[in-house]
């Protein structure tokens, strides 16, 4: 289990055990694959929009 969490001049600090580091490493690589998903499923042509502004 994760030690204890302090305050530091940069941050919040805080000391994980290796199988803790690896979950968290694990969960923000989903994370990151998600939102490169959906930014790649949202693309929209820049033109489009400019359209729709001046209709």
């Amino acid at each position: 289990m994760a030690k204890a969490f302090k305050r530091t001049a940069r941050g919040i600090a805080g000391a994980l055990h290796e199988p803790e580091r690896k979950l968290l490493r694990e969960l923000f690589d989903d994370v990151i694959s998600l939102l490169e998903e959906r930014d790649e499923i949202h693309q929209v042509d820049p033109s489009e929009n400019w359209i729709r502004f001046t209709r």
